[in-house]
């Protein structure tokens, strides 16, 4: 099954913006996971240092790209959470891993946050949904405002976000990296990529 969604605009400038937070670190409750969340406005302006703020022209080519990206979903795997078996911990982090399909996916998690790297394999919402029970049945992430938690439809809304990114082309290597591999913290709740962004 595909859906379209019209509502990622610029997301190159949400993964250039942050990758460099999560990406040595590690790097949204109540809507719905997989509709249009209103779309943010927000000028961007040019700077003659790192370009972590695209060019006019860029952006406005990089939006009619994001407008028109068709996701695919694929087929759904699971009927029950996979289980999250944990591996091992260090000074810093805990280590844990899944089965999906016929592959293994490396796991980590600190305080508040879990992240699944190459994320971008696995598009089905309702198995993202699945898997981020499992996370959740071992530690529940805090919402954005530190008294509540995380639900499995605006984690699995987050990882969407990552994954047509992930789809966009002409990406480089950096932003590409980084959207391979969803994290999951109270701070990106239900926030759209453009709100992301301009939050960091």
């Amino acid at each position: 099954m595909k859906k379209i969604y019209m509502c990622f605009l610029c997301p190159v400038l949400l993964f250039t913006g942050c990758s460099a937070v999560h990406e040595n670190e590690h790097s949204q409750s109540a809507q719905p996971a997989y509709g249009s969340p209103e779309e943010t406005s927000g000028a961007t302006t040019e700077t003659n240092e790192t370009p972590v703020h695209t060019s006019i022209a860029e952006m406005s080519r990089i939006k009619k790209i994001a407008k028109s990206v068709e996701y695919d979903e694929g087929e759904s795997l699971l009927s029950s959470p996979p289980q999250i078996t944990y591996q091992y911990s260090d000074e810093d982090y805990e280590y844990y891993s899944f089965i999906y399909g016929d592959e293994e996916f490396s796991v980590l998690h600190d305080n508040d946050n879990w992240k699944i790297f190459e994320s971008y394999k696995i598009r089905n919402s309702e198995d993202m949904k699945l898997i981020c029970q499992a996370m959740i049945d071992i530690d529940p992430v805090h919402g954005a405002d530190m008294s509540s938690y995380r639900t499995t439809e605006d984690m699995a809304y987050e990882w969407i976000q990552h994954n047509i990114v992930y789809d966009l082309p002409g990406l480089d290597d950096e932003i590409k990296d980084s959207a391979a591999n969803v994290d999951m913290d109270p701070k990106d709740q239900n926030m759209t990529i453009m709100e992301m962004y301009y939050n960091r």
